[in-house]
C-alpha cells in the first residue's frame, strides 16, 4: 500500500459516521434514541474516570487500553447493526455463528487504518472478554452508561425502561471484580443508592468473562414472571 492510498483510506475511515446512526434499545419505545457513538462516548468517559480512581488507590492499570478499547467496544455493529438481542440469542448454533461473523467483520471495520494502529485495535476488540482488568472495566462503564441512560428515560417518564433500569441497578450493586472495591464508593455510590433495591432477579446475570445477559431476554424473562404474579 504506496503512501498516497494510505492517506486515502485514512481519510475514508474518518468521514464513516456509521456508529452515530446505529440506535440502541432500539425495540423498546423512547423518547430520544441513543446511538452506538453516544453510548460509546460515556462508556469513555467512564472508563477513564474508573482508571483515574485506581490510580489514585495505587492499583496499576493501562489507562490508554481501557480508554481505547471503551471507545470501539461495539465498533462491530458498524456493519452487522444492532441485532435484537431476543434474536441474537434464540440458538446456540446462531450464536456461535454471529460470533464468528463479527469476529471477521472487525477486521474490515479498522482497515483504512494503517496495518499497525488496525492490529490494534483489533486485538483491543478480540481481547474485550478475555478477562483482563481493562476488559472488566470497560464492562462496568458500559453498565453504567446504561444505567444513566435508563435513569435518564426513567425521569422523562418513560416506564417502558423500568425492568432495564432496575436491571441495571442490580448489576452496579452486584459488580464481582475484586479491584471494585477499591473505587466502588468514589465512583458509583452515589448512583445506586436509594435508586432502588437490589433483588436476585438476575443471581445468575454476570459471567465470569464480564459479560452479562442480553437486556432484552432479562426484560422478557421479568415480565412473563410479573404477569405469572397475577
Amino acid at each position: 500500500m504506496g503512501p498516497g492510498e494510505t492517506v486515502e483510506n485514512i481519510s475514508r475511515f474518518i468521514l464513516n459516521r456509521s456508529a452515530a446512526h446505529i440506535k440502541r434499545y432500539h425495540t423498546t419505545p423512547m423518547f430520544a434514541q441513543e446511538s452506538v457513538a453516544e453510548h460509546s462516548h460515556f462508556v469513555a468517559m467512564i472508563t477513564r474516570i474508573i482508571c483515574h480512581s485506581l490510580e489514585q488507590s495505587n492499583h496499576p492499570v493501562d489507562t490508554l487500553r481501557a480508554v481505547d478499547l471503551a471507545m470501539i467496544h461495539d465498533y462491530e455493529e458498524a456493519i452487522s447493526g444492532d441485532i435484537i438481542s431476543t434474536f441474537k440469542h434464540s440458538h446456540p448454533e446462531f450464536i456461535d455463528l454471529l460470533d464468528r461473523l463479527t469476529d471477521e467483520a472487525i477486521d474490515q471495520v479498522f482497515e483504512g487504518l494503517p496495518t499497525d494502529l488496525a492490529g490494534y485495535y483489533t486485538e483491543l476488540w478480540r481481547g474485550h472478554s478475555a478477562g483482563s482488568l481493562e476488559g472488566q472495566i470497560v464492562s462496568v462503564a458500559d453498565k453504567l452508561a446504561g444505567l444513566a441512560f435508563s435513569y435518564e428515560q426513567l425521569h422523562m417518564g418513560n416506564h417502558f425502561m423500568e425492568v432495564i433500569y432496575r436491571r441495571f441497578v442490580w448489576l452496579i450493586a452486584t459488580i464481582p471484580f475484586p479491584w471494585w472495591s477499591l473505587v466502588r464508593e468514589r465512583v458509583a455510590a452515589g448512583l445506586i443508592d436509594g435508586m432502588g433495591e437490589p433483588t436476585g432477579e438476575w443471581s445468575t446475570t454476570w459471567r465470569a468473562d464480564g459479560t452479562v445477559e442480553p437486556a432484552e431476554d432479562v426484560k422478557i424473562r421479568l415480565e412473563e414472571r410479573l404477569r405469572a404474579q397475577g
